[in-house]
């Protein structure tokens, strides 16, 4: 089995959302926020980076097993919720949707680096 090297910053069940087939593959626009002219992707090629979550550790994939084990499903929870039934979710759903909202912002290099910054 080949390394698991492809990190997601953002989750790609909420990234198929953007999407016309809901799926890993589909497509969508990319904008790039360096202005750059924008492109087709797919939630698989979007969002990641090489290693991302690779720490120096026996396992060094620990933290990318936590978000894809024990994170990622709860938010796929509320997306599923959000989508089947048109409404916010209620209880402890809306726990799960207040994990992608933390996931949008903790996650992403751009507040990885303030974090890592002195």
């Amino acid at each position: 089995m080949a390394r698991q090297a492809h990190h997601h910053f953002i989750p790609i069940s909420y990234l198929k959302g953007f999407t016309e087939g809901g799926k890993d593959t589909s497509q969508f626009w990319c904008m790039p926020i360096n202005n750059d002219d924008p492109f087709l992707t797919s939630p698989n090629d979007a969002c990641s980076k090489r290693d991302y979550y690779t720490v120096d550790h026996e396992d060094p994939l620990i933290v990318e097993k936590w978000y894809a084990n024990e994170i990622e499903p709860k938010i796929n929870i509320a997306l599923r919720h959000i989508d089947k039934s048109k409404n916010l979710p209620s209880g402890e759903d809306m726990q799960n949707l207040f994990l992608l909202a933390a996931t949008l912002y903790v996650r992403t290099p751009s507040h990885r680096s303030a974090m890592e910054t002195p």
